[in-house]
């Protein structure tokens, strides 16, 4: 057995979790092909084979599987070490990693951001947007926003508002009965909003299945089917047009999730009270 490398072992726990080395990169905010590497170096280090490499991507190989809780025993303990250590910076500068839900995260955050920015040039903000919620407790993230009920012990939970989602569609297709649906991937189907619109529409045909927000959203605005889409996205875009009332509107809860080690972090703690007042005070729209 060869030295072994931790940043080696955090990126083959990346692509253990997302299954593939793209959605790993894109986790990791590097290239697939440094991914790769990383996995044979720890390969090569362990003397085993860590991977079944698959046409649908990668799984964790049953050989290796005992060595998974060392592994992420060893990520838990770098990723506390760090925290600890950005939780002794009280300077308003440096990094912070934002996590949000992907349709959340691209269409809404980034104006609301711009404002704490522009007042502290020494911060800068990562802001990374997926299906998967990123792992605060194993250091994925500094801060996120999460659209659904977060509980841990050592995680600190401010719930701030909440987002409705309705359903929409193009005009024409509004007007058109047995109009088909536009739905959210059957693996995202325990989703409050798919589930609510499996309900609703059983008797109709689901003309188009997607793995994000934004591409449902397209879809609507092109006439592929109804959609349930968050209110205060699909009502900033042209071509939409809503087809149920406040009284049907799904919500989750809006609340921002960080780790208590963070507490002492200048930068993290600051984008969570800017982001607190910011969502707060537009708490009205948000719920549709």
């Amino acid at each position: 057995m060869h030295d072994m490398d931790w940043d080696d072992a955090r990126h083959a726990l990346a692509v253990h979790r997302a299954g593939s080395l793209a959605r790993a990169a894109a986790t990791l905010g590097v290239d697939q092909t440094t991914v790769g590497r990383r996995v044979l170096a720890l390969e090569r280090a362990l003397g085993c084979r860590l991977f079944d490499r698959r046409p649908e991507g990668y799984r964790l190989a049953n050989s290796a599987r005992p060595l998974l809780p060392a592994l992420e025993a060893l990520e838990a303990a770098a990723a506390g070490l760090a925290s600890r250590a950005t939780g002794l910076d009280r300077r308003a500068e440096g990094p912070v990693r934002l996590a949000a839900s992907e349709g959340f995260g691209s269409r809404f955050l980034p104006p609301r951001l711009a404002p704490f920015l522009r007042a502290h040039p020494a911060i800068t903000v990562t802001l990374i947007t997926e299906t998967r919620a990123a792992d605060i407790l194993h250091g994925e993230a500094d801060l996120a926003v999460r659209l659904s009920a977060t509980r841990a012990p050592d995680l600190l939970v401010r719930k701030v508002a909440e987002l409705g989602y309705g359903l929409y569609a193009a005009p024409g297709l509004a007007r058109f009965p047995g109009a088909p649906l536009v739905a959210f991937d059957p693996a995202l189907a325990e989703m409050p909003e798919a589930r609510w619109l499996a309900h609703w529409g059983r008797r109709r045909r689901v003309a188009l299945y997607a793995t994000s927000q934004h591409a449902v959203l397209q879809a609507a605005r092109a006439g592929v089917g109804l959609a349930v889409l968050p209110c205060v996205v699909a009502e900033a875009e042209p071509g939409l047009v809503r087809l149920i009332g406040p009284d049907e509107v799904v919500r989750r809860p809006i609340s921002l999730v960080m780790h208590r080690d963070q507490v002492g972090a200048a930068r993290t703690t600051l984008l969570r009270d800017h982001l607190a007042t910011s969502l707060a005070s537009e708490r009205a729209a948000l719920r549709g």
